[in-house]
């Protein structure tokens, strides 16, 4: 054999150097590209290189190759390295980060991997993961095939799983990806949130897999959208009156109003004018914009009218008081502003009363009529209407006011106003009875005084003379008052005014010499044209009469009062105060006020140019100078709750400043906020976005609450959560604090049971932070066991046989590290993993065997034997020894 093999050497060897194959020296240019090398001239021992060969190989470098060739000068492999792992061309270390396989021809892919680095800590050997896959869903140790989990179950080694269905499609759970829960094909329930479906739709938006958007401000409720149905978009309450539930987009039905139409206008009774059952009316409120029957006042119109006001929408006023009855204007018809009851004055016609009576009529209701010539005056003569009291009497000798009975006795004259015991002046009477200086009364002859004036004559003594006939009546003289010379019935001619009888009546005189009848004009005011000797009816003067008086400015019992019918001017107080007299129909001059103007108004203390702008019947001010004042007098501050221009602006909550203390000019606070969450001093506006508290002193460092913009919705009050915090692990609704033992997850929703060792678990997620206090589990879940022939952390490794002693397709094992718990399956492996081969001098199950020694041939100390029996493979070492044990003599036949 030795001499074989030098001669192949001799002959072969520089054939097989000028071809570049050679076994021990150099690689050609096929062999991992490297240069040809200069070689010693023979070569060199296996496990030597280098000048003389006196370099030895390394012990962990494994060449490859069919004789493990190497590079005689630099010892580096040839054919590349004999086990997969190994980096070329040293072939005495790990493939680099990134490659494995055989001579790390192969390309690991980044984030496939669990671990560190780009590439996480995987075999360098066959490339298989050895801590997990990187990604949820994918089977270890490969980490290149979808892991299908059970059905039902989910996620990183099918953690997670469904506890209810909550995605469509076929199956119990529906359809749904293995790697994270989420629904392939939506949710099967609507107002769930695609994909996971796990949570209801977000705000705005509602139906299946959450596709429809409900619009701002139609749903009554906190937020943009208030409150709603997330299934079916419906609102629990309309935010507009008028709408009906539940979409909160269609009107109200015929007879329904307000919020959710809930309200509704009594049936049978139309309130409002317009078609239909119900009218016209306001589907918000219930208002009519106008009222079907006059007396009924808006905006509701089944409440009559306030007192003073009548007619359609209670839009006319009474002026005066006119109607009997305990309220400001009695007892009137809301409908027509008639009377009711009774007028409130005698001498006005009912129902309208506020009409005198017609000539000749007087009394309640005008139902009373007086007799011819009783009263002094033409035709019907001058009365009083309310009473029927003459005003002046038609004949002598009869008592006032009825002037139908005669003079009592002692008593004589018109009027009756003459008495015998007092006919002289200052009671001056002579011893024969006869008055010494001057009657009493006019309209009798002195000195007796007691028998009225000859015809012709009048006045005081009868010293006045009529100079012609004058008066109408019998005799040269007529009938005429002896006391003031007026006629008693009408003039004598038909172109003088009643009762002195002396001016003409017409202008220029001018008139029907038949009738008597002023053909252009009255010559004095105050007479009724064409006639022009009666004066104006009650509400008119002036000139003709022409001139009518609208209201009432004259004090006195008549409708518009005690005037002057000439001029139209009161003959005794204004009606109202606040006009100037005797006019009583111009407002008073600025700085006065009250009846005839005669009150002063005070300093300055109303709003306006000059003395501002005051009521002139009393003084109060309709608008005040300062801000901060209440009117009418603008002396005293506003109320609580009230600030500004007359106290007008006031605050929506009584209560927005502390002890009620603020600027009654502004309307700002001048201490504190009495409600937190509102901005100081206006305390009106909440809070800017990240502040809260009182007067907004606290702010928020950070986003801790969802929803949008930089702080989510919180409480501007007290800075809580509103809906539910940012991030998971903290407590809500201060989301500050983590969750309390026990607890993970939104709002510290999640409840975890005693599962992890040293009770340390992820406050996000639930899961686990080092091992399962089950080592038995699965980490991180550390929900359930890990199945038959998965092992370790995450359960990501696996027995691929039966190694482990025990019933079932892998034994009994550890589930958390592997190890068997009895003993291992075979004989030959160490125990507890029962993967390497017994140590050298070890053999048999669990490797509890030991062998002597010398016992095998071998170039070890136990020589070459079967680690399961302990047979020696190779013979025995010593002559004699009866093989395969090797340990009793071979007995000589």
């Amino acid at each position: 054999m030795l001499g074989t093999s030098l001669i192949f050497l001799s002959i072969c060897l520089p054939a097989i150097f000028a071809q570049g194959n050679i076994p021990y020296g150099p690689p050609s240019n096929t062999q991992l590209g490297q240069a040809p090398q200069v070689i010693p001239s023979a070569p060199c021992q296996p496990g030597f290189y280098g000048p003389n060969c006196a370099q030895r190989m390394p012990g962990n470098r494994y060449c490859g190759g069919q004789f493990r060739e190497y590079n005689q000068m630099t010892g580096l492999c040839i054919y590349g390295c004999q086990w997969a792992g190994q980096q070329p061309p040293y072939c005495d270390r790990e493939c680099y980060d990134g490659k494995f396989g055989f001579n790390c021809n192969f390309d690991q892919p980044r984030g496939k991997c669990s671990g560190l680095g780009q590439f996480g800590t995987y075999n360098k050997v066959d490339g298989k993961c050895t801590v997990g896959c990187a990604r949820p869903g994918y089977l270890p140790p490969d980490c290149v095939t979808v892991r299908v989990c059970e059905y039902g179950k989910y996620g990183i080694n099918c953690n997670e799983q469904f506890y209810e269905r909550v995605c469509n499609g076929n199956g119990h759970f529906g359809e749904y990806d293995f790697t994270n829960g989420a629904c392939t094909k939506g949710c099967v329930h609507p107002g769930k949130q695609a994909p996971f479906c796990k949570y209801d739709c977000g705000n705005g938006k509602f139906g299946w897999n959450c596709q429809h958007d409900i619009p701002k401000g139609r749903c009554a409720g906190p937020f943009p959208y208030g409150n709603y149905d997330k299934v079916s978009g419906h609102c629990y309450s309309c935010k507009s009156h008028g709408k009906k539930l539940p979409n909160c987009t269609y009107d109200c039905d015929e007879g329904e109003f307000g919020q959710n139409c809930q309200l509704r206008l009594p049936i049978g009774e139309k309130r409002c004018s317009g078609y239909g059952m119900y009218g016209d009316y306001d589907k918000k409120t219930g208002n009519c914009k106008h009222c079907a029957q006059p007396g009924f006042k808006l905006p509701s119109c089944n409440q009559m009218c306030d007192d003073g006001t009548f007619g359609l929408n209670c839009k006319l006023k009474l002026k005066l008081k006119k109607c009997s009855g305990h309220m400001r204007f009695g007892e009137y018809d809301p409908a027509t502003g008639n009377c009711r009851g009774n007028c409130l004055e005698p001498g006005l016609k009912y129902p309208e009363c506020d009409q005198a009576c017609e000539n000749g009529w007087y009394g309640a209701h005008c139902q009373s009529k007086l007799g011819p010539g009783t009263c002094g005056g033409q035709e019907i003569g001058n009365y009083d209407k309310k009473t029927g009291h003459c005003r002046t009497c038609g004949r002598f000798g009869f008592k006032p006011p009825l002037c139908t009975e005669p003079c009592e006795a002692g008593f004589f004259g018109l009027h009756c106003l003459n008495n015998v015991k007092h006919k002289c002046s200052g009671n001056d009477t002579s011893a024969t009875g006869h008055c010494t200086t001057s009657c009493q009364y006019p309209g009798f002859e002195f000195p007796w005084c007691e028998n009225e004036c000859e015809d012709g004559k009048f006045g005081l003594n009868c010293t006045e003379k009529l100079g012609e006939k004058k008066c109408s009546g019998a005799g040269k003289y007529g009938d005429y008052n002896k006391a003031t010379g007026e006629c008693l019935q009408s003039c004598e001619k038909f172109n003088l005014q009643f009762p002195l009888c002396e001016k003409e009546k017409c202008s220029n005189n001018d008139f029907n010499r038949t009738n008597g009848r002023c053909s252009v004009s009255c010559a004095a005011p105050g007479f009724i044209f064409p006639d022009c000797g009666k004066e104006c009816d009650h509400g008119a003067f002036g000139l003709n009469c022409l001139q009518n008086i609208t209201t009432k400015k004259c004090a006195g019992s008549a409708p518009f009062g005690d005037y002057d019918p000439a001029t139209g001017n009161c003959q005794g107080d204004c009606f109202l105060p606040g006009f100037k007299k005797p006019e009583c129909d111009k407002e008073c001059d600025n700085g006065t006020y009250g009846l005839h103007c005669a009150s002063q108004l005070g300093p300055r203390i109303c709003g306006g140019q000059g003395l501002g702008n005051y009521d002139k019947k009393t003084g109060q001010c309709r608008s005040c100078a300062r801000s901060g004042y209440k009117l009418p007098t603008c002396t005293e501050p506003c109320d609580v709750g009230f600030f500004g221009l007359d106290c007008k602006r006031n605050f929506t909550s009584n209560k927005k400043c502390s002890d009620d203390d603020y600027d009654r000019v502004t309307g700002y606070c001048n201490t504190s906020c009495q409600i937190p969450g509102f901005e100081f001093p206006a305390c009106d506006l909440e809070c800017e976005e990240g502040e809260y508290g009182l007067n907004c002193k606290e702010q928020l460092n950070k986003k801790k609450c969802s929803g949008p913009g930089d702080f989510g919705y919180y409480n501007k009050s007290n800075g809580e959560c509103l809906n539910s915090c940012e991030k998971l692990g903290l407590q809500f609704p201060l989301c500050e604090k983590a969750c309390d033992d026990g607890f993970y997850g939104l709002n510290c929703q999640g409840k975890i049971s005693n599962k992890c060792s040293n009770n340390a678990y992820d406050l996000i997620t639930g899961y686990c932070n080092t091992t399962c206090r089950n080592s038995e589990f699965q980490f991180p879940g550390c929900e359930r066991a890990c199945e038959e022939g998965e092992f370790g952390p995450y359960c990501e490794h696996q027995h691929r046989e039966k190694k482990c002693s025990g019933g079932g397709d892998f034994g009994e094992y550890n589930k958390a590290n592997g190890e068997c718990v009895q003993s291992c399956e075979d004989a030959g492996v160490q125990f507890p993993l029962c993967e390497k081969e017994c140590q050298a001098g070890k053999f048999g199950l669990n490797c509890n065997e030991s062998l002597p020694s010398g016992v095998c041939e071998g170039k070890t100390e136990f020589g070459d034997y079967d680690k399961a029996t302990g047979d020696c493979k190779s013979g025995c070492k010593v002559n004699g020894m009866q093989p395969p044990k090797c340990i009793i003599e071979i007995k000589n036949k």
